[in-house]
């Protein structure tokens, strides 16, 4: 059987990594059956559960582990790699981060997130507009990534910082 080669990887990462417009969006107001403990994700998903809103990210890196990163990432730190060295030091992931501040999005709860390519704005949605509500989405494009989470109230003084680092 073949198998996908480090560079394939790598590869895949750069066709995201150059992908225009990637979004995080937010969903899922309904309870799980034990809170504290949601629902594995599907990988047949196709949308977020009740969309409250998506947020444009707005930085994207190619990153790779490194002891000595200025990235903190869960439970390890990554260092920032140049595109054109993405090859070279076998970059196969991406970072991407957004805020969100009280006013872009409705308030209220949310217990999934997702990493959307290809969202279209609905027709009357100008072109830097970087949070959306879903009236103003026309096509929510692919969902890429989902995590379910446990609850969060997104409150009116409070300001959210979203990252995550997707491997390929």
């Amino acid at each position: 059987m073949p198998i996908a080669t480090t560079l394939n990887h790598v590869s895949r990462a750069c066709d995201f990594f150059n992908k225009p417009l990637v979004f995080f969006g937010f969903g899922r107001q309904t309870p799980w059956p034990d809170e504290e403990n949601p629902d594995p994700p599907s990988p047949e998903m196709e949308n977020i559960e009740e969309p409250i809103g998506y947020k444009q990210a707005e930085n994207k890196y190619m990153v790779v582990p490194d002891d000595g990163g200025t990235i903190a990432y869960r439970d390890g730190r990554w260092r920032i790699v140049p595109y054109d060295q993405a090859v070279s030091e076998r970059s196969r992931w991406v970072y991407l981060e957004c805020q969100v501040y009280y006013d872009e999005l409705p308030l209220g709860t949310y217990r999934q997130i997702g990493v959307y390519t290809g969202l279209i704005k609905g027709a009357d949605i100008p072109p830097g507009k970087t949070a959306l509500a879903p009236e103003e989405v026309k096509d929510a494009g692919i969902l890429e990534i989902v995590e379910n989470r446990r609850r969060v109230t997104r409150q009116i003084d409070q300001k959210e910082y979203f990252s995550i680092i997707i491997e390929f």
